[in-house]
């Protein structure tokens, strides 16, 4: 089930990968777990990310906390479903810990693919918002508690996850034209996923300049919805612009709301032919391929058939309870 549901990102992942040459990320750090002390002093700052020295931290915000409290004191009186999801949510948290063997996998393919133990805290965090939940609403006696509860329950669940993620929203939102910045913020592994033959004009796409020839670059201005904004003093025959372009995703370039003649060069930068003098701007714009359909398709299937187990299994409990 697990697989359908995410189809939406690993069909396209996969798609992509196969028809690219990709530059995998630089792992120079070392796989290390949670220690419990650290854990336990951060975890009530609600916040799901926080900057030790240079590296940024993931961990459950304290919602999630309070759901392992929770289920430990209620843990007689859930359901089976319930509690094998309990477990796992310890089990996630325990993967994360220092108490891990972290050590022994540095020198193993999952320290160049996994990168963070700390990524598993997705997973627990999710879980145990959810046993805070369950196990919330189940003190509840009767349809009418059942409800204000339910709304209590998930107004708060919300508002700590959106506290929670507020560090990480502000500074990319704030900072989103000013890509420098947070290539500075990476430690210079902005070139991570970048196709292979593009790595020798990194710089060139981060600091948003155009090619106009060998020897000469102008500044671009990054604007919303895929859009460049330059000057140029007089016309170029070719320009090449501060963008990679993957194989297998379907482009189209516009120049001043006009359709454009475009190509990818040898390290895969966007070129256009033909540009005229003065104020231009160039449209990006992405087109929905079939593998993003069909990855769409299996998304919605996953969800449907969720649907229908649930309230398969809801109605399974109703009939159960109306014989008695």
């Amino acid at each position: 089930m697990t697989i359908i549901l995410t189809g939406f990102f690993w069909i396209p992942f996969i798609f992509l990968y196969l028809h690219n040459q990709i530059s995998m990320p630089n792992v120079w750090w070392k796989l290390s777990g949670t220690d419990i002390n650290t854990f336990m002093s951060f975890v009530f700052n609600n916040s799901v990310v926080l900057t030790l020295n240079i590296m940024s931290v993931r961990y459950i915000t304290t919602i999630a906390f309070v759901g392992i409290i929770v289920g430990i004191i209620f843990y007689n009186h859930m359901e089976r479903p319930d509690k094998q999801i309990f477990w796992i949510a310890i089990a996630s948290l325990f993967l994360t810990s220092s108490l891990f063997p972290w050590n022994e996998l540095n020198n193993t393919f999952v320290r160049s693919t996994f990168q963070f133990s700390w990524r598993i805290f997705i997973v627990t965090q999710v879980l145990l918002c959810y046993i805070f939940a369950v196990s919330v609403i189940k003190l509840c006696k009767n349809k009418r508690q059942i409800f204000g509860v339910t709304c209590l329950v998930t107004l708060t669940v919300m508002c700590m996850q959106v506290s929670g993620q507020r560090e990480v929203v502000d500074h990319f939102y704030q900072n989103r034209y000013n890509i420098i910045h947070i290539i500075r913020d990476d430690q210079g592994l902005y070139t991570d996923y970048f196709p292979k033959n593009s790595l020798k004009i990194a710089d060139d796409i981060s600091q948003h300049k155009v090619g106009i020839s060998k020897r000469k670059k102008i500044s671009v201005k990054l604007l919303d919805n895929g859009k460049f904004k330059f000057k140029l003093s007089k016309k170029a025959k070719s320009i090449k612009m501060p963008f990679i372009m993957y194989k297998g995703i379907d482009y189209q370039i516009k120049v001043n709301g006009h359709k454009a003649k475009f190509y990818s060069d040898d390290h895969s930068q966007l070129t256009i032919n033909n540009v005229n003098k003065g104020k231009n701007t160039v449209r990006v714009i992405v087109h929905k391929s079939w593998y993003d359909y069909l990855s769409y398709v299996l998304s919605s299937l996953g969800i449907v058939i969720l649907l229908y187990s649930l309230i398969k299994e809801y109605s399974f409990k109703q009939n159960i309870r109306r014989s008695k």
